[in-house]
């Protein structure tokens, strides 16, 4: 039987991600309940500097890990995805639609209960991203499978999504970090990125920490909390490079490194 590898390093990266996902929501629900001050600038910029990345991280995340299951047979590909998303996406959408439903008197924003009705086209809720993660796994596999079709398609995908609002704007801006990712994970194997991102954590960690908040503070100056501007999608890039040298320092205290795992 083959024993998959995983690679500490992505799984401390993705850790961290969920962790600063739970504290964006902590802090937009406060404010929502008015415990926090929807008005205090250091919260709101805090909220800011955690959307802009994690998302983004996610998606390059799991496009890098799905370029090898790309080499293969696409159906099978396509069935593999299917089986371990569409399941996960229908019973956790209608989970969180039933308990909204129960608890509608005390949340800060009362569902919409008719938006289950078309939950396969149009997701609810927060599970948005499975929803989308299907998609960009169907969208990969019918490219041509080459690094030039991967990045026109991220730019065009880009360049497109101003022109629609709503899920369609953010399925659009979100499938360039996947297809980023599946670019990469295609030009170099997992071990090979592994092995660099460990020998040159500190230099990593320098130039995407410095990249990322110029870019983001740039941004907020002239774009106010805009978080899907041309300098945002750079932020998000550099972001996720932050995280993961973050994740080869984390690495190297177990305790914080199985607690992330």
């Amino acid at each position: 039987m083959t024993v998959k590898r995983r690679v500490d390093r992505l799984d401390s990266a993705r850790g961290i991600g969920i962790l600063l996902v739970i504290f964006g929501h902590v802090i937009a629900g406060l404010q929502g309940a008015s415990v926090l001050s929807p008005d205090a600038a250091g919260w709101n910029k805090l909220y800011y500097l955690i959307y802009l990345f994690h998302m983004p991280l996610f998606f390059i995340l799991s496009g890098f890990l799905s370029a090898k299951g790309l080499e293969g047979d696409k159906s099978a590909y396509i069935f593999r995805k299917a089986k371990l998303i569409i399941p996960a996406y229908f019973i956790w959408t209608f989970i969180q639609g039933l308990i909204q439903a129960n608890l509608s008197t005390n949340l800060n924003n009362p569902p919409d209960l008719n938006r289950l009705l078309i939950t396969v086209f149009y997701p609810y809720g927060h599970f948005w991203f499975l929803h989308a993660l299907f998609l960009y796994h169907l969208v990969a596999a019918f490219l041509p499978r080459s690094l030039v079709g991967y990045v026109f398609s991220a730019l065009i995908a880009y360049m497109i999504s101003s022109k629609f609002g709503g899920y369609p704007h953010i399925l659009l801006y979100h499938l360039p970090f996947f297809l980023i990712g599946v670019s990469v994970g295609s030009a170099f194997r997992t071990g090979e990125i592994d092995a660099g991102v460990k020998r040159y954590p500190g230099l990593i960690f320098l130039v995407t920490g410095v990249v990322y908040f110029t870019v983001a503070n740039v941004n907020f100056a002239f774009e106010s909390f805009d978080s899907q501007t041309p300098l945002a999608l750079l932020a998000g890039f550099a972001g996720a490079g932050l995280t993961l040298a973050a994740g080869v320092y984390l690495s190297y205290l177990p305790f914080l490194d199985k607690v992330l795992r």
